[in-house]
């Protein structure tokens, strides 16, 4: 079916689906170091297959890196980045 013809529900239960195959990851109650944020930053190979590498959820490296953008999380490196 195409994007553009899913209902919202149908989109729904397909997020959450694609969500769940990393929900369970063992690092989830840790804090992000300064080695997975860099990871994070640099997107350098895709965020299930880094999801799989540093046991976070793909939803929990794509916030962390939202904020990252954004300030939230504040790291000194991140300068040299932009």
């Amino acid at each position: 079916m195409a994007y553009r013809n899913r209902s919202k529900e149908e989109s729904r239960r397909m997020n959450i689906k694609y969500y769940n195959k990393t929900s369970n990851a063992y690092n989830s109650k840790n804090l992000f170091d300064e080695k997975e944020l860099l990871l994070i930053w640099q997107h350098n190979i895709t965020d299930r297959e880094l999801s799989k590498l540093i046991g976070r959820s793909m939803m929990g490296i794509q916030i962390a890196r939202s904020r990252m953008r954004t300030g939230i999380i504040k790291v000194d490196w991140l300068s040299n980045y932009s």
